[in-house]
């Protein structure tokens, strides 16, 4: 019952709390430095682990985490995303909790996973934060589009859906097998991928700084896994 009760607590400040908050704020002060904010949340999420569940915070760890982060910074400042109000403390604010939020959603989850497999994990924290989003009223407001949609759009949800299943599995067999710190870190790096598929996909440009640190985070994940 325990590891059900955390995993429900992990689904809500994960889906329900962190993402929204990161959502207001990235519109209140841009994505770029919204991102840029909450990928403070490997940090918060290795020194909780370290404090309430004695996982080791090794010097490999703590120094390919920040040489990671400090190359994902590059990149999505790389990316020239709007910045918004130069005072918007609110929107940092909320960055800061959204960091505070899933860090602490990654250590509620790394208990149950000592008991259940991580598929039987995701099965669970999945479907209980897609029923607490869609009892909120920004949800329901969103059913007319998805109706007009009509099936093009239903396909790409469901091939959307399925993406996200299998990352989601992925990322918790992480948090199982490696642990919080090297699981986070390394689940932060999606701007890494990001980037070039942008040029790909969208025609966009890559920056000499995105070059600088993609170079930088690759390195970071070399030390991490030392």
């Amino acid at each position: 019952m325990g590891s059900l009760a955390l995993l429900a607590v992990s689904s809500v400040l994960a889906i329900a709390i962190g993402d929204t908050i990161f959502f207001e704020s990235a519109q209140r002060i841009g994505l770029g430095r919204a991102m840029t904010i909450s990928m403070s949340y490997p940090m918060v999420a290795a020194s909780l682990a370290a404090l309430l569940i004695g996982e080791r915070l090794t010097a490999p760890i703590v120094l390919g985490g920040l040489l990671t982060l400090a190359g994902l910074v590059l990149i999505v400042t790389a990316r020239g995303e709007a910045p918004g109000e130069p005072r918007a403390w609110r929107g940092v604010v909320e960055a800061l909790l959204a960091a505070l939020a899933w860090g602490v959603s990654v250590v509620a989850l790394r208990v149950p996973l000592d008991e259940i497999d991580a598929v039987s994990a995701q099965a669970i924290r999945l479907p209980v934060g897609a029923l607490i989003l869609w009892v909120t009223p920004w949800a329901l407001r969103g059913v007319p589009a998805l109706v007009r949609g009509g099936w093009p759009l239903f396909w790409r949800l469901v091939a959307l859906a399925c993406v996200t299943a299998i990352s989601a599995v992925m990322y918790g067999a992480s948090v199982k097998y490696a642990g919080v710190a090297v699981a986070t870190v390394l689940s932060s790096t999606a701007p890494l991928f990001a980037v070039p598929l942008g040029i790909v996909f969208l025609g966009e440009r890559l920056p000499a700084l995105a070059l600088i640190g993609t170079a930088m985070t690759v390195r970071g994940i070399i030390v991490l896994r030392l």
